[in-house]
C-alpha cells in the first residue's frame, strides 16, 4: 500500500491486517476503514480487512486533487454521532 523510502520498509495489506487485528483481541472494532489511496479498492483489501471493519471506503481508480472533504464528513458526524455508518 505504502513505501518508506527513507527507511526502506513497505506497508503492505497484510501487516495493516495484522494491527487491526491485534487491536480487535482488545474489542476494538472499525465501523469503517477509509483508505485515501490509489487502487485500494481490491477484493484483497477487503478480505483482509473482513475480521475488523464491516465498511470499507476506497478508490478502485488514481486518486487526484485535493480528496476527499473531510470537514464535509466529519461535521456529519458531529451533527449525528449516533447515526449508522
Amino acid at each position: 500500500m505504502s513505501s518508506d523510502d527513507d527507511h526502506r520498509s513497505i506497508l503492505d495489506n497484510k501487516e495493516i491486517q495484522n494491527c487491526l487485528e491485534k487491536g480487535q483481541q482488545k474489542n476494538v472494532r472499525f465501523d469503517i476503514v477509509a483508505y485515501y489511496a490509489c487502487l485500494m479498492a481490491m477484493v484483497e483489501t477487503a478480505y483482509s480487512l473482513r475480521k475488523v471493519t464491516d465498511f470499507l471506503a476506497a478508490s478502485q481508480e488514481l486518486k487526484l486533487g485535493a480528496g476527499w472533504d473531510h470537514a464535509l464528513v466529519l461535521k456529519k458526524h458531529a451533527d449525528n454521532p449516533g447515526a449508522d455508518p
